[in-house]
C-alpha cells in the first residue's frame, strides 16, 4: 500500500478521535450545567432530522453565551465526524459506521442518565444498592468510551470487514472501559480505608 495513503488514513483517524473526545467532553460538561437544553439539543442532533437554520436557532440562548458557544461547538464537532464517517469509511464497513453512531449516542444517553444519580430522590428504591451500583457503574464506564476508538481503528483500516473482528473490538473496548473506570474512580481508595 502507498505510504501517502496510509499516512492519510492515520491522519483521518486522529482527527476523528480528537473531534470525538472534544465532542464527548463538551457534551458531558454542558449536560451537567444546562441539562434540559443540552439534552433536547443532542436528541435533535442525533435524530439527523433537522435543517441547518433550525439547529442554529436552538443555539440562541440570551442567558448564557457559554451555552450558545458550547452548543454551536457540539454541532460543529458532530458535523466533522459525520463528514468523515460518511465520506471516508468504505462502503463495506457500513455496519461499523452504524455501531459507531450507536456507541456515541450511548455515551450521550449515559451522561444524561447519570444525572439522576446526583439526586438521591431520583434513585430507584425498588432496586437493591448493589443493583443501583451496577446500573451506575455501567453508565459511568461509557464516559470513557474506548469502544468508539476501537471501532474507528477497524472502520478506517484497509482490512476487509469481518464480523468477528467487529465483535472482538467491541468486547475489547468494553473491557478497557471497565478497567479504566475502576482505575480512575477507585484508585483513591486504599484497601485499609474500606
Amino acid at each position: 500500500m502507498n505510504k501517502n495513503i496510509l499516512t492519510n488514513i492515520t491522519n483521518i483517524k486522529y482527527k476523528i478521535k480528537i473531534t470525538l473526545i472534544l465532542f464527548l467532553t463538551f457534551a458531558y460538561n454542558l449536560i451537567q450545567k444546562h441539562f434540559e437544553v443540552t439534552k433536547n439539543y443532542l436528541q435533535k442532533l442525533f435524530s439527523r432530522n433537522y435543517k441547518y437554520q433550525e439547529i442554529i436557532s436552538l443555539t440562541n440562548h440570551e442567558e448564557s453565551i457559554t451555552l450558545n458557544m458550547g452548543l454551536s461547538l457540539l454541532y460543529e464537532f458532530f458535523e466533522i465526524f459525520s463528514y468523515y464517517f460518511d465520506n471516508y469509511m468504505m462502503e463495506n464497513k457500513q455496519e461499523i459506521k452504524k455501531r459507531l453512531y450507536q456507541e456515541i449516542e450511548t455515551s450521550i444517553n449515559n451522561y444524561i442518565e447519570m444525572q439522576k444519580y446526583l439526586d438521591i430522590s431520583k434513585i430507584n428504591t425498588s432496586k437493591t444498592k448493589t443493583e443501583n451500583f451496577i446500573d451506575f457503574f455501567n453508565l459511568r464506564s461509557k464516559r470513557l468510551n474506548s469502544t468508539i476508538f476501537m471501532l474507528i481503528d477497524i472502520g478506517f483500516s484497509e482490512d476487509k470487514f469481518d464480523k468477528n473482528a467487529l465483535e472482538s473490538s467491541i468486547a475489547l473496548g468494553r473491557y478497557i472501559e471497565i478497567k479504566m473506570t475502576l482505575l480512575r474512580d477507585f484508585q483513591r481508595y486504599q484497601v485499609n480505608s474500606i
